[in-house]
């Protein structure tokens, strides 16, 4: 399978991973719609990596009618999507969980767990109208971390979506791959101290972009 050519949507793109990826599928002769909340450097990226074939779409994945007016925007222009990587995500400040306030609590679910799904329920559609999709939900292997329930909670529940996505669209009969890809402790301004580089995340979410059809759905994977 090749990514050049296909349409990439990219959430949590304006830093960290995000931009590694989009820079990387860009690389790859992607178009690449890029999704985040900080609209400038959404554009300082996609003037980067060159505006005839990027995208910069200020939105929050937590708000589902955002997300679905980023779909339209990324229809309207390329007409499909062919690869959704689901990289939103934030992370609460550490503490036990009676100490973890509601609203940081609501937040961080909203964001890493609302999020995914409303992003999947917004571009899978066109994946199964076309026939073709791959799916990358970003979780991580903090899933069962002292200090970092809700965090941990949202990660256990974006693979649990990858699994359950995978066994619903067996019975579409479409080539359609969901996966989750732990990208090991990378540095980001959530993981300040972390010792990997984001780019250590490319190769291993090139490969799942361009799985080919009858790979292994459902399963999560470790950069």
């Amino acid at each position: 399978m090749t990514i050049q050519g296909q349409i990439v949507v990219i959430t949590g793109a304006s830093s960290g991973i995000g931009a590694a990826l989009a820079e990387a599928f860009a690389q790859q002769g992607a178009r690449v719609a890029l999704l985040a909340r900080r609209g400038e450097r959404l554009e300082r990226l996609a003037a980067r990596l060159g505006a005839e074939h990027t995208l910069a779409i200020p939105t929050d994945v937590a708000d589902f009618a955002a997300v679905m007016q980023a779909q339209a925007q990324v229809l309207a222009r390329w007409g499909q999507v062919h690869v959704l990587v689901n990289n939103a995500g934030v992370y609460p400040p550490d503490g036990p969980l009676w100490q973890t306030s509601p609203e940081e609590w609501r937040h961080t679910l909203d964001t890493n767990v609302n999020g995914v799904f409303y992003c999947m329920r917004a571009f899978l559609p066109a994946m199964l109208e076309q026939g073709y999709g791959r799916i990358i939900n970003v979780s991580s292997s903090m899933v069962e971390t002292p200090g970092a329930a809700a965090y941990s909670l949202s990660k256990n529940a974006v693979d649990v979506m990858t699994a359950i996505l995978a066994k619903e669209l067996r019975s579409a009969h479409k080539d359609i791959i969901v996966s989750s890809l732990d990208p090991g402790w990378v540095h980001s301004e959530m993981s300040p101290d972390a010792p990997d580089d984001p780019r250590t995340v490319v190769p291993r979410a090139l490969e799942l972009a361009a799985l080919p059809k009858g790979a292994p759905s459902g399963k999560k994977w470790r950069a």
